[in-house]
């Protein structure tokens, strides 16, 4: 019976090790939700034709307070992914309804900015680039940025949904000190894309929220508990 119990033992302590172990490998960095547009739009009647770029303005909805430090209550945290002449299309496949895109590489950055006495409030207003996008979403301090490398896109254009992804790697920003030098490469940027409501503003094309983590690369397998103690049946 010790014996049984000890192996038991053994078996939950190794399981559970295995958890934590997978969670630490999937490091949290910062949530947003936002809106996204063409620029340049050549192409106005087809979605990311080649050679139109890809880019999106918002605000950062969370945060792991292990790497960043923002203040929610006094501060605007905004997001902006793509400069001019970034994020260009330069690959694209096209097969009724489905779209994917690969873009030429780019940055994103973060900022802040206070809401009171601060440079000015972010405004999406219409039909981007404008007076207020994206000058409003980066005019505060940043505080993180990086390369955004890989950018590829996909896309149902029979349900105007899709989602995106890239790998950021951070070198830049008043915070970037906060992230151990050994993790500020191979972050993984993503976004879900959608029109889930009527209050996508006029010339964006996409309401879009996602997050920026280093995914957990643990390999794991499922087991049933009948599988577990069969391992230790005799």
């Amino acid at each position: 019976m010790k014996r049984k119990a000890t192996a038991w033992l053994v078996t939950l302590t190794c399981l559970a090790a295995l958890t934590v172990n997978a969670r630490a490998a999937d490091l949290f960095l910062l949530g947003y939700t936002g809106f996204d547009y063409e620029d340049p739009n050549s192409s106005p009647a087809t979605y990311l034709d080649l050679g139109e770029g890809y880019r999106m303005v918002g605000f950062i909805t969370s945060v792991n307070p292990y790497y960043l430090t923002l203040d929610f209550t006094n501060n605007e945290n905004t997001v902006v992914v793509g400069n001019p002449g970034e994020l260009l299309v330069v690959a694209r496949f096209f097969t009724f309804p489905l779209l994917a895109v690969n873009c030429s590489n780019g940055h994103v950055r973060y900022y802040e900015d206070p809401k009171v006495g601060g440079a000015s409030n972010a405004i999406y207003g219409t039909n981007p680039p404008n007076a207020t996008v994206p000058s409003t979403f980066s005019d505060g301090t940043e505080l993180l940025g990086g390369d955004m490398i890989g950018f590829s896109l996909t896309y149902d254009t029979s349900t105007n949904d899709g989602s995106w992804s890239a790998t950021v790697n951070l070198n830049e920003g008043t915070q970037l000190s906060y992230i151990p030098p050994a993790q500020r490469a191979g972050w993984q940027m993503t976004g879900l894309l959608g029109r889930p409501n009527a209050t996508v503003p006029q010339g964006y094309v996409n309401q879009t929220s996602g997050e920026c983590r280093i995914p957990d690369v643990t390999p794991t397998s499922v087991k049933t508990w009948g599988n577990i103690k069969s391992l230790y049946r005799r």
